[in-house]
């Protein structure tokens, strides 16, 4: 085994302990992946910069759902699409047969897997994320009152640009908190941890203009770029995958207007689409871990250089660091940019990786200096 798939096999190691409790059929799969030297090597031929792991996941995934064998349990696809909730009702559990199953289904569909592993980024629009997102834009429009712009970076196919067009269903420890838009396509569902409650106004906040900006954006109107989002989503985690169609359907409705380009380089001219005059939030979740150590310090100089320019307020949301205290946690973290007060910002509260629970803090005692973002992201 040569040392690039000796780095492939500890990505995968890597995610199998991520996927526990979580994705048992993947824990599996990555385990399996870790030891077998043809999925490393498809693996290993990856986009640059990308986690080779969670693309060949994906890559098996979308083309299961090409298929159209997946029904028939004699045919290589069948066989494996078997143990796949995403694919099949009645599913087999990850047993002895899994490892040979799935090294058939990639010897099979080697060059079309390829292909997809080498073109493809990990850019899933984890739209349930907007469980920690809705509160966070609350706490902005409860300082600045009056609407703000949105600026997301690492959009994808712009789903979360639209979070104040979902509904919400929070599970809070005295009943059910029901916000955000009525009748919508998507309703997000989560819990909340701990003893504070986010501040979850019943009406989101206005938001005075939108944009997002993304080095690949995905059309979330094409066939193809829908189901590889699809793709992209755990086979078991079925509430993950109704969020994103009802998501899909409202971007019908309403596109995002995502535009191609570098975070860095392009970030002013990207907010110049934006109203000048009001409030800005630069928001972005688990997408920093994709930037060198450089490109992450060049971006938060970006974001720098962009407040100082404006004069209305400048915010900045991300949902980056890995929480210590909990299992699969990411810290949401605000800091109004141009007050030297906050630089570093204050830690909200944290949100499951995917957003199925948030915790909320009730202080500012973790404010501090953002340093490099060292989560190994699941999905983004």
């Amino acid at each position: 085994m040569t040392d690039d798939l000796d780095a492939v096999a500890a990505e995968f190691e890597d995610l199998e302990s991520w996927c526990a409790g979580s994705s048992q059929l993947y824990e599996r799969l990555c385990r399996a992946a870790a030891a077998d030297d043809v999925l490393l090597d498809v693996a290993a031929d990856h986009t640059p910069g990308q986690p080779a792991p969670q693309l060949l996941l994906a890559a098996i995934q979308a083309e299961l759902f090409a298929s159209d064998a997946t029904n028939d349990p004699e045919t290589v696809d069948g066989a494996l699409a078997a143990y796949y909730p995403s694919v099949v009702d009645a599913t087999k559990v990850p047993d002895e047969d899994l490892a040979d199953t799935v090294r058939a289904f990639v010897r099979e569909h080697e060059a079309a897997l390829r292909d997809r592993v080498g073109s493809r980024r990990v850019q899933t629009n984890a739209v349930r994320r907007c469980s920690a997102l809705y509160p966070g834009y609350a706490t902005v429009a409860d300082r600045v009152d009056e609407p703000f712009a949105l600026l997301e970076v690492g959009s994808s196919a712009g789903l979360n640009l639209n979070w104040d067009r979902y509904g919400y269903t929070y599970r809070i420890p005295d009943g059910v908190h029901r916000v955000g838009a009525a009748g919508s396509s998507a309703t997000i569902e989560a819990d909340v941890h701990g003893d504070v409650v986010p501040t979850l106004p019943r009406d989101p906040p206005a938001v005075a203009g939108r944009v997002g900006v993304d080095v690949n954006p995905l059309d979330p109107t094409d066939s193809a770029d829908a189901r590889w989002l699809r793709a992209l989503v755990w086979p078991e985690h079925h509430d993950r995958r109704r969020v994103l169609d009802g998501a899909l359907a409202t971007t019908r409705e309403h596109p995002p207007d995502v535009v191609e380009g570098d975070a860095v380089a392009d970030l002013r001219a990207v907010a110049d689409r934006l109203p000048a005059d009001a409030p800005l939030v630069v928001s972005h979740s688990l997408v920093l871990y994709q930037f060198d150590d450089a490109a992450r310090e060049a971006f938060h100089d970006a974001v720098a250089a962009l407040a100082a320019e404006r004069d209305a307020p400048t915010f900045h949301l991300a949902g980056e660091r890995p929480d210590p205290d909990r299992d699969n946690g990411i810290q949401l973290r605000l800091a109004r940019v141009d007050d030297d007060a906050t630089a570093g910002g204050e830690h909200l509260g944290t949100f499951e990786q995917h957003g199925a629970w948030v915790a909320w803090r009730d202080d500012d005692r973790d404010a501090g200096t953002d340093g490099p973002a060292t989560v190994h992201d699941r999905e983004r």
